[in-house]
């Protein structure tokens, strides 16, 4: 299992790790922080929302678009 020291992206990692594994989790994290301007490792409070609306397409073609909703509302409400 992964660990982050930013609080933010450990949150959101736990999250999506358990529906996606380790490695899959890792890349989204990369690549959505990435798209927002971002490295996982400097994300805070105010980026979740942004975060969490940029994951939603791409979670929706591996979890379908329920679950993808349900996790970008979880990641959004990380504090």
């Amino acid at each position: 299992m992964t660990k982050y020291t930013n609080p933010y992206a450990q949150k959101a990692y736990e999250i999506i790790m358990p529906l996606m594994g380790d490695l899959m989790t890792q890349n989204v994290l990369k690549i959505q922080s990435k798209k927002i301007g971002k490295e996982a490792e400097s994300l805070r409070r105010e980026d979740m929302s942004i975060l969490a609306e940029s994951m939603k397409t791409g979670l929706a073609i591996f979890l379908g678009s329920e679950a993808a909703k349900t996790i970008a509302m979880k990641i959004a409400q990380i504090s």
